[in-house]
């Protein structure tokens, strides 16, 4: 496939993806054909790479903004494992206060075994214990 220079079509088809935009409504929107659209995206080597830029410097910027929130957020999940509403004196549910324990859990790497890795395991000590119980 020929490469050719990125243009403002290409750069508008780019912003409207991190939109939220589908290829098929891209392409309605530029009054391109759906195949033109789609290779801009998955063939188009250059186009590609520059759309990566612009996908990752869009996430950065969303985690720098996230940053500075971040501090707050966390002491109002403190709040709410307390059993605190933010500016209020009323009591938050149990099921809040244990939402936000676990989130606090989670985010300090303390995450719960999952239940399909813990029968897993019941299953594989199963398998050896028969293994155990036959062999005597």
């Amino acid at each position: 496939m020929a490469e050719t220079e990125l243009n403002k079509q290409h750069y508008t088809a780019m912003r409207l993806r991190l939109e939220g935009c589908t290829i098929d409504e891209i392409a309605e929107k530029l009054k391109k054909k759906r195949t033109t659209v789609h290779s801009w995206f998955y063939k188009n080597k250059s186009f590609m790479a520059e759309y990566e830029v612009i996908r990752n410097e869009n996430v950065e910027q969303a985690r720098d903004i996230l940053l500075v929130y971040a501090p707050e957020a966390a002491r109002n999940i403190v709040a709410l494992a307390e059993g605190k509403k933010k500016g209020q004196g009323r009591d938050v549910s149990a099921r809040t206060q244990l939402d936000a324990n676990a989130d606090i859990l989670d985010r300090v790497g303390l995450k719960p075994v999952e239940k399909q890795e813990v029968k897993a395991e019941i299953d594989h000590s199963a398998e050896f214990l028969a293994e155990f119980d036959g062999g005597q």
